[in-house]
């Protein structure tokens, strides 16, 4: 890590090739954030999220920030392949110390340190009011993520995630929820369950 202040993040400073061709709007952040007010009109106060993959935690950091919710439970080992930790030099210390310093104004979260499939059963059927699924995009990871979400999150919730984009998470997703999603610009995916 360069310093206490890391040369680019996923969300809160995209690198410049993640920008649209011509303009420096950050669509990382800004497609997320209206990702989080959509939802925010459809779902009661004091919800509980569920975001599987969280790497530097400005996902957890917005959605914590958006006031909707009173338990956010993050699962995410810190480790494994990550291309962004190799175009920057980041380290998964690096990362976690990232996560930690964006997450350390709300004690509502709570961060499981571990893969998901080894910690999904133990939350009950329809335990959460939304699910956020960022982790490996493999599609046998993503589909497996997408049918524990679909067990965890609660009738009327709303299940959603990241890089649409990707032929593996499209495949995923299409295969359970069928076209019928909602896209916002940073490539986030939506459905209501």
């Amino acid at each position: 890590m360069r310093g206490d202040i890391l040369a680019a993040t996923q969300r809160f400073n995209a690198c410049f090739e993640w920008r649209k061709s011509g303009s420096n709007k950050n669509y990382q952040f800004l497609g997320f954030l209206h990702l989080i007010d959509y939802i925010s009109n459809l779902l009661p106060d004091n919800s509980k999220a569920l975001e599987i993959g969280s790497y530097m935690g400005e996902s957890a950091k917005i959605t914590a920030a958006s006031g909707i919710f009173n338990e956010i439970v993050c699962i995410d080992p810190f480790e494994g392949k990550e291309s962004f930790n190799n175009i920057f030099g980041y380290t998964w210390e690096d990362v976690e110390a990232e996560f930690n310093n964006n997450i350390k104004y709300f004690d509502f979260i709570n961060h499981i340190k571990d893969y998901s499939y080894n910690v999904m059963n133990n939350y009950d059927d329809g335990y959460f009011d939304f699910a956020y699924i960022d982790a490996s995009h493999e599609y046998e990871d993503v589909l497996r993520d997408i049918k524990d979400c679909i067990r965890v999150v609660k009738k009327g919730g709303i299940i959603a995630g990241h890089d649409y984009s990707w032929d593996t998470v499209k495949q995923a997703v299409t295969e359970n929820f069928g076209n019928n999603i909602k896209q916002f610009k940073d490539t986030s995916w939506l459905i209501i369950k």
